[in-house]
């Protein structure tokens, strides 16, 4: 490069936007370094592929200085870049001559956004207080926002955006309220990266007292608490899903991950009409009977108390299955794990039920459920006593495979198996939520399958 020349990267209005540029790995500028795992590596070979520097109000790059330079080991056609701060500017890459004269110039327009301005987040709330009622509606949450800016939703014309796909996912138990956030923009993310165009939303509902892993490890009856509070968040799911129903008629689709299909299955039977085309169960909680009382029974050993199955039979003897006359989805997918590290944990909860250090239990004799002094019934119960009272003598959905019920479609069962390849999930924790905690190289294989069965794609 002649040094007659400075080539150098700078923003025309400085309003705030910022920018920091890489030399691409990748020769022709491709995005490959998203699913192909050598190209992400050597993508992040500083050595090779280095840091050129900010771009912001207070700096710009030399490009003709950088490509000077001995630790720079060969120029580069093509960069990648990274936001670092936000806002709506004009990127100029400028000419000058050795006098200061503008020679030439090109530019590109970019709007960079706190990733929270650009999909929707609906909350019923983060942590669980007994003394107040879980909401109904949800609201658009506040919280993380850039200054000076509000909660985020969508525009909304109904000339183009009623067919417009809207995919919502309610999160799973124990998260803090930065990872409930964080698990929703990984997700969206991959998504997009599959080349998904619709809209995007999450659904947070309160997951734990204190929202701590610490009270869940020290706690024996917190799993049954959050839960109950799972059960309790269903109706405000529902009326969620009703009115994006209402914006989006025929194009909105669902996931939930793990304890949130608690929320999602009672959400669904709520319904009066199908709001959801496809219902993707994520490493899904909650017993397999209540779907399909023909799925195998697991035995209790001498940790059972002799309650009815009124999973499979709610709540006499003579009638169905709990979600036999769920309707709020087309079609249900299951995605499962059959030796999922925290499921298996599921299970083991069904062994310390009743909760008696809740004061919970159960009269064989009698046939009665009761806290302290308070008898349960059906159906004003029931939630309570499916989370602190009822034994399961089943897998929970994300163990399960082949499920009946809504989970099979014309004698098929609609399930994904997570264990077998390409996904090959494993039993160690962070398989949980592999689809969330690994790289996009290893699980983009997972996101594309989903938007599949979902039609998008």
């Amino acid at each position: 490069m002649t040094t007659n020349y400075t080539v150098t990267l700078q923003w025309r209005n400085n309003t705030g936007a910022a920018i920091r540029l890489f030399k691409a790995a990748e020769t022709n500028g491709g995005t490959n370094y998203l699913f192909n795992q050598s190209e992400g590596l050597s993508q992040v070979d500083f050595a090779s592929y280095p840091c050129y520097g900010y771009v912001s109000p207070i700096q710009t790059i030399s490009l003709s200085q950088a490509f000077a330079s001995t630790a720079v080991p060969t120029p580069s056609d093509y960069f990648i870049f990274c936001g670092t701060a936000y806002g709506s500017d004009e990127l100029v890459l400028q000419i000058t001559n050795q006098y200061g004269g503008v020679v030439g110039e090109a530019s590109v327009f970019l709007n960079l956004k706190d990733i929270k301005q650009m999909y929707e987040r609906w909350v019923l709330g983060n942590d669980y207080d007994y003394t107040q009622p879980i909401p109904n509606i949800a609201v658009p949450a506040t919280n993380d926002l850039p200054s000076g800016t509000g909660s985020f939703q969508y525009s909304y014309d109904p000339s183009v955006d009623s067919k417009t796909p809207y995919i919502l996912h309610v999160h799973g138990s124990n998260m803090e309220l930065w990872e409930k956030d964080r698990y929703a923009e990984t997700m969206y993310k991959r998504l997009y990266w599959q080349g998904y165009q619709g809209r995007f939303g999450s659904f947070r509902w309160p997951t734990s007292w204190g929202n701590t892993a610490l009270y869940v490890a020290t706690h024996p009856y917190a799993f049954d608490q959050i839960e109950f509070v799972s059960w309790l968040s269903a109706v405000g799911l529902s009326n969620t899903l009703a009115n994006l129903n209402t914006l989006y008629p025929g194009q909105v689709e669902l996931t939930a991950h793990s304890m949130g299909n608690i929320a999602a299955g009672e959400a669904l039977r709520q319904a009066k009409e199908t709001l959801v085309n496809v219902y993707a169960a994520f490493e899904g909680s909650g017993a397999a009977h209540c779907y399909d009382p023909n799925t195998p029974r697991v035995s209790l050993g001498i940790a059972d108390v002799g309650e009815p199955d009124v999973y499979s039979h709610y709540w006499t003897a003579t009638n169905a299955q709990y979600f036999a006359d769920a309707i709020g989805a087309a079609t249900y997918v299951d995605y499962y794990n059959t030796n999922d590290f925290v499921l298996n944990f599921w299970l083991d909860d069904q062994l310390v039920k009743p909760q008696t250090l809740l004061g919970y239990g159960y009269n064989y004799s009698l046939s009665e459920y009761y806290v302290d002094s308070s008898l349960l019934g059906f159906p004003a119960d029931t939630y309570r006593i499916f989370a602190f009272c009822q034994q399961a003598d089943c897998n929970c959905i994300g163990e399960q495979g082949n499920i009946g019920g809504q989970f099979t479609s014309l004698g098929i069962p609609q399930q994904v198996n997570l264990r077998l390849a390409p996904y090959n999930f494993g039993n160690q924790h962070k398989y949980h939520s592999g689809q969330f905690r690994s790289d996009n190289m290893s699980r983009a294989v997972f996101w594309n399958q989903l938007l599949i069965q979902m039609n998008l794609k």
